[in-house]
């Protein structure tokens, strides 16, 4: 629930609206004649014609696709702590390399 509820938040406050301004200046650099100039031109031209709306175009789609990602980066990272964990000491922590190792491999099984 904690990678999916992360998911839907990364969905809300970062991905959507960067996903909305990249696609449309894609679109925009396909058109015969481009209007934005880059990141911050395209952004203040999507505010002025859309509103706060237009960075949100995508949004339920955006958040299915974060959502589930996380959820399954987030099982299979304690999934894999567990396992490794059991190879150590009781009472012992994983090092932070076996740590950083897990989290690795955790993000090559949701890319």
């Amino acid at each position: 629930m904690a990678g999916f509820g992360a998911g839907i938040t990364e969905s809300l406050l970062a991905v959507t609206p960067f996903e909305s301004i990249k696609t449309t200046l894609i679109d925009d650099r396909k058109s015969a004649n481009p209007r934005m100039r880059g990141f911050l031109h395209g952004s203040s031209i999507i505010w002025r014609e859309r509103g706060l709306r237009g960075f949100f175009q995508g949004f339920a789609p955006t958040t299915a696709r974060q959502a589930a990602n996380s959820a399954v980066r987030f099982g299979s990272y304690t999934t894999i702590k567990q396992f490794a964990q059991g190879y150590v000491a009781p009472g012992e922590k994983l090092g932070t390399l076996s740590t950083f190792g897990i989290g690795g491999l955790a993000g090559l099984i949701t890319v």
